[in-house]
């Protein structure tokens, strides 16, 4: 699955990592922009086929060590 994010100053150059169980593995981060020219970032995870249910934290750092969070960002349903 490709998922992908837009807001200010999000690029492929940032540290994607998501938090909870280690059932969701992230690939391919890289940058994008949207068709309104907004930057953002887009990866591609794999989800194991029995993954733990529910919302998970998605992480992003850049190279400052600046963190950005989205609580509940990727939810894994059945």
């Amino acid at each position: 699955m490709r998922v992908v994010i837009f807001g200010r100053a999000l690029s492929g150059g940032l540290n994607v990592s998501i938090l909870g169980p280690n059932d969701i593995s992230i690939s391919n981060v890289r940058s994008t922009t949207s068709s309104t020219g907004k930057s953002g970032v887009a990866f591609d995870i794999s989800v194991a086929g029995n993954a733990t249910l529910g919302a998970r934290t998605v992480v992003l750092r850049d190279t400052n060590n600046d963190i950005t969070t989205f609580t509940g960002g990727l939810e894994v349903i059945p």
